[in-house]
């Protein structure tokens, strides 16, 4: 028997994303040789490169990367691989070309996501040199900035970011919003991010942020963690059950409730970044948050708690004594995997007749707006 928090945190986990096919080029092609007068010119063919970037960038831009296959994914490995080591050679040089460079800092960036070693550093090197060539380059500014953010390093994304917005980077007020919203300034980050609702009049997302800061729900997440009487379980006749308590927090043991607990969270925030890509650069910050507020020590005993309401102290015990028996530490060992497969089986099977749920949605959309055609007018008074 699964308990309760388990089926909420699968619920949490499961997503309906498939990543798009990923691309098949050839690197060497982004080399090109014409005749001169003075021999062979070597160049680069910049629209096989952005090509190329952007479909990587379909996959790898934000983290964690999607693939279809384990093939598809190795064969990115492969591609930015290669593409950074040929634009490595052409940045090295005394005048590197500012357009080559922002595209480095991009692919290598994507390349971090892949967790090609190294590339965080190749990334952070190529838009300092951009920076350095061109301080108020507005791409550079803005990929610098969410780079440095994603990193922990807020503050120090601060002036790229504002540079990145101050050279037409429209985009950039919310990376300097959510950068001020970590760093605890809350009349900037409400200045930056209702700037940024200007120009998205659509995202809904934005505004349940708004909402929430103003509201103090936010304020609330980022205040601390309640005292730890807050969690207590509430008294009854056998003293909040000190031995009902204990035998909860052994089931959560052998639950591997911890574990559970920090993979939801994972998927939770990756869900996110999914619905809103330009949370990716961020991602760091965000996981860091919540392990600071949302983690399994803050849970534990209200997670305990539940069960000691559920169950009673004989119950637990049973369910313990079936946990800790062989085939009950397989079921724990095994049920994970088994989830995530039946996810993915559930996710085929909603793709497969996708076609059917179009076909049901555009036929009550027919059958409402006959209806409504068909309703008498209101008569005249």
């Amino acid at each position: 028997m699964r308990a309760a928090f388990i089926v909420i945190l699968i619920l949490l986990c499961s997503s309906l994303s498939i990543a798009k096919e990923y691309g098949q080029y050839n690197p060497k092609q982004i080399l090109t040789v014409s005749e001169s007068p003075s021999g062979k010119k070597y160049g680069i063919d910049i629209e096989y490169l952005d090509l190329m970037i952007n479909n990587l960038a379909l996959h790898a831009k934000n983290y964690p990367p999607q693939f279809d296959t384990p093939r598809d994914k190795q064969q990115a490995v492969k591609d930015v691989t290669a593409l950074s080591g040929m634009l490595g050679t052409l940045t090295k040089g005394p005048t590197p070309n500012p357009e080559i460079l922002r595209r480095a800092g991009f692919l290598n960036s994507m390349g971090h996501n892949l967790d090609i070693p190294g590339s965080a550093e190749k990334a952070a090197s190529d838009l300092q040199k951009l920076l350095s060539i061109a301080p108020t380059d507005s791409g550079g500014n803005y990929i610098y900035g969410t780079f440095l953010a994603g990193s922990g390093k807020a503050k120090e994304a601060l002036p790229y970011l504002k540079q990145a917005l101050a050279s037409g980077e429209a985009d950039a007020s919310y990376a300097l919003g959510t950068a001020y919203l970590f760093l605890g300034d809350e009349p900037k980050a409400l200045e930056n991010l209702e700037a940024y609702r200007q120009n998205n009049p659509d995202d809904a997302s934005i505004a349940r942020l708004l909402d929430g800061i103003r509201n103090g729900t936010v304020q609330r997440m980022t205040s601390g963690r309640p005292p730890a009487e807050d969690h207590q379980p509430p008294a009854g006749p056998e003293k909040p059950g000190q031995k009902s308590t204990s035998e909860a927090e052994k089931l959560l043991d052998s639950l591997d409730a911890n574990g559970q607990v920090q993979q939801a969270i994972g998927r939770m925030v990756d869900l996110q970044i999914r619905q809103k890509p330009v949370l990716a650069p961020y991602k760091g910050v965000i996981l860091k948050f919540f392990e600071k507020y949302i983690n399994y020590e803050t849970l534990r005993l209200e997670l305990a708690r539940m069960y000691t309401e559920a169950f009673t102290e004989s119950e637990l015990r049973e369910i313990n004594a079936f946990y800790a028996t062989p085939t009950g530490k397989r079921l724990v060992a095994q049920n994970q995997e088994i989830m995530k497969k039946a996810g993915e089986s559930g996710v085929r099977q909603v793709q497969a007749h996708r076609s059917e749920l179009e076909r049901m949605i555009q036929d009550e959309a027919e059958r409402l707006k006959r209806a409504s055609e068909d309703r008498p007018s209101p008569s005249a008074p």
